[in-house]
C-alpha cells in the first residue's frame, strides 16, 4: 500500500476553536470527520516501532479568513 506524500486542508477561521470540547460540540454526527492528533505508529513482526506510516508525509493547512463579499454597489458613494 502506498502512502500519500502530502495533503492540503483548508480551514475557515470561524471553524478554529481554542479547546477540544468546544470543537466536539460543533460536530454533526451525520457528516464525515477527520481528526488529526499526531503521527501514527505501528510495529512489525519483530516489534520494531515505526512512526508515521499511515496518512500523508506532509500536511499543509491553509487558514481562510471570510470577509464579506463586496460588490460594485458597495463602492458607490451614497448621498
Amino acid at each position: 500500500m502506498r502512502t500519500a506524500l502530502f495533503a492540503i486542508c483548508i480551514v475557515k477561521t470561524t471553524d478554529i476553536t481554542g479547546i477540544l470540547p468546544e470543537a466536539l460540540r460543533r460536530i454533526y454526527g451525520t457528516h464525515p470527520l477527520t481528526m488529526i492528533s499526531g503521527p501514527s505508529a505501528t510495529s512489525d513482526i519483530e516489534l520494531e516501532r515505526v512512526e508515521g506510516v499511515h496518512g500523508p508525509r506532509k500536511l499543509d493547512v491553509i487558514i481562510a479568513r471570510q470577509d464579506p463579499v463586496r460588490t460594485n454597489a458597495d463602492s458607490v458613494p451614497r448621498s
